[in-house]
């Protein structure tokens, strides 16, 4: 009897862990009115990000990756419109490159939090630096939206995710390039 208590109990943590897959990069796009920004003629290119884990779904679970983060990235600085082109086939006015400095997510739980702290940099043709900014976000998924422990994780990297960039373009918007 014991044996079949250990094994049920073993199910239902596998079934509140869950097997750790990836963020969706669709589901961290930023959200954000075109008409909020002020539009400048200029263009920007993200350099890179780095400092992203890849999701592992035996040991670390579910992490936000460098080409997920890029993604999202890309897709919110266009849907922004704050620039005339990003990642233009000629040389930009700019360089955008950002740093994952943490991502710190609970192994399991009910209300899953995931908190987040990117460095962005915006440099000029010649590489010198313009503009930096640490931004730090964080995001709960509640177990009502969620069963499975992983989606919850997920939901919350992608939340974080989604906010991290937000913030990272409003703060952007602000600055005289």
């Amino acid at each position: 009897m014991k044996i079949i208590k250990l094994i049920s109990l073993s199910l239902l943590l596998m079934i509140m862990i869950g097997c750790a897959f990836s963020p969706s990069v669709n589901n961290m796009i930023a959200l954000t009115a075109q008409n909020k920004f002020v539009r400048t003629d200029k263009t920007i290119s993200v350099k890179m990000v780095y400092g992203g884990k890849e999701s592992d779904p035996i040991f670390t679970g579910s992490k936000i990756d460098n080409t997920s983060f890029m993604g999202a990235l890309l897709i919110s600085l266009t849907n922004s419109n704050l620039f005339s082109k990003i990642n233009p086939s000629e040389s930009p006015d700019y360089y955008l490159s950002a740093m994952i400095l943490s991502q710190d997510q609970p192994f399991a739980g009910l209300d899953m939090t995931v908190t987040l702290f990117v460095r962005y940099i915006i440099s000029g043709k010649d590489e010198t630096q313009i503009w930096q900014k640490d931004i730090l976000s964080q995001y709960t998924a509640a177990f009502g939206d969620a069963f499975v422990g992983a989606t919850r994780l997920n939901k919350a990297n992608e939340g974080a995710v989604r906010e991290n960039i937000r913030l990272f373009l409003e703060e952007l918007s602000k600055v005289k390039l």
